[in-house]
């Protein structure tokens, strides 16, 4: 990847993170969610024993990895989309 290719993907992973906490401070629908998931989660810990607790919150990180390469997927071919859009449109060689 070149200079120039990096810069923007960097701008555009930079600006899309503001974005995504933004939009959680903002956004009623995901905050009202994600209260009602981590009331869920508590809930369901209470009942569980010590060792199946562990299996639970180490099945939500992994869960929790693999949204975030799932993402981060999906971000890099957004950038490369828009660069080739870029080329496309002879702003960039």
């Amino acid at each position: 990847m070149n200079e120039f290719a990096q810069k923007l993907q960097d701008f555009f992973t930079g600006r899309i993170e503001e974005l995504l906490m933004e939009s959680r401070e903002s956004n009623l629908r995901y905050r009202t969610l994600a209260q009602e998931y981590d009331k869920s989660m508590d809930a369901l810990l209470e009942e569980l024993e010590k060792e199946t607790q562990k299996q639970v919150l180490r099945l939500e990180e992994i869960q929790d990895q693999i949204a975030s390469i799932d993402l981060d997927v999906l971000y890099f071919h957004g950038i490369l989309d828009g660069i080739a859009l870029l080329k496309a449109i002879q702003l960039i060689a």
